[in-house]
């Protein structure tokens, strides 16, 4: 009887270390290289005894048909193999759940059939007994949220290419409640993921602003064949200092105040709302929220979601355009 897989016993660093060295040296050994303890130590960085070891445990716990060539100086296969995933523990099959259920957040976008194509040739590696396992870990799992926009193919190959080559395009959008496109000559710099939604964040130098475009209403992209320099407030320690919830806007960052009444204080507990955030606890169980952003039509959005309960004290424009919009909800839906 075979004695069972221990390939990935040890603490998590000795695990991950052996299981990386088992990778490199069946992708070496199925290259066709025929490599030996020697080069296959320089590989992985380790010596040569520790090679024989890891070479002991795929013959025998592994079952690889390993044989040395004494002619080539080196190992071969001899016929085909790939290492299998025997040994995962109850944690590796929650976190390749969790893995298989993330593909649903990239729906709607063609990286998604990629992305699915991939986790099927990971799942093929599992033998079955493990993959049911993995089977009853994925049912316990979902990412919920309303259905993705559909991104037009053409439209994300032609972003990210251009984007990837740094090239200005021209952008066919439409924006919201008019029926004709508008094209404008933008630098792409980013592609931005927010709840199973796509953005493109854009340079425009004419006007020296970088706004967000929700790829959803991107019809068309025309290549310009110029190319434009990197811009480090794009960079991410920059880019998502001053923004919200993901959202940007041009102009001046403006501190925000939020009031939380006590019996809603855990509001701010239970999530940051901004990475440099402030918080005041009073007596009577309050909270006050403060934090600099520029974009104040998403700090409206979040607070009207949440039904009157906070309070936009600051800026001024904030609680007016939080007043304007609690105005125009109670006007359509006035019985």
């Amino acid at each position: 009887m075979r004695k069972p897989v221990v390939y990935l016993s040890g603490n998590g660093g000795e695990r991950e270390a052996r299981h990386k060295r088992l990778i490199l040296i069946d992708q070496e050994i199925r290259s066709g290289r025929f490599p030996n303890a020697t080069s296959l130590g320089r590989l992985c960085g380790c010596t040569s005894k520790t090679i024989h070891r890891d070479l002991a445990v795929l013959r025998d716990e592994l079952a690889a048909p390993i044989r040395y060539d004494a002619s080539r100086m080196g190992y071969h296969y001899t016929r085909e193999f790939g290492i299998p995933a025997l040994a995962l523990s109850e944690a590796d099959l929650f976190a390749l759940a969790v893995a298989e259920n993330a593909v649903s957040q990239y729906a709607g976008t063609p990286l998604a059939r990629d992305l699915r194509a991939v986790m099927d040739r990971v799942l093929k590696l599992l033998p079955g007994p493990v993959r049911a396992q993995h089977e009853l870990a994925q049912r316990a799992i979902r990412f919920g949220g309303m259905p993705p926009a559909v991104i037009r193919p053409e439209v994300w190959s032609a972003l990210l290419g251009a984007i990837q080559r740094r090239e200005r395009v021209e952008l066919h959008y439409r924006r919201p409640g008019e029926a004709q496109t508008h094209a404008r000559s933008v630098e792409p710099h980013l592609l931005l993921a927010r709840e199973r939604e796509w953005y493109l964040a854009a340079w425009l130098e004419d006007k020296q602003v970088a706004p967000l475009y929700y790829l959803a209403r991107v019809e068309a992209v025309r290549p310009i064949g110029q190319t434009f320099p990197v811009r480090a407030e794009f960079a991410p320690e920059n880019y998502n200092r001053l923004g919200f919830n993901a959202m940007h806007a041009g102009g001046q960052a403006q501190l925000v105040e939020l009031r939380f009444p006590p019996a809603h204080a855990h509001l701010v507990d239970e999530r940051p709302w901004a990475e440099t955030q402030q918080v005041s606890r009073h007596r009577d169980g309050s909270v006050t929220l403060r934090f600099e952003t520029h974009a104040l039509f998403e700090v409206v959005r979040h607070v009207l979601r949440y039904g009157g309960v906070v309070e936009a004290r600051r800026p001024p424009a904030l609680r007016r355009a939080v007043a304007e919009g609690a105005e125009k909800l109670l006007e359509h839906h006035r019985s």
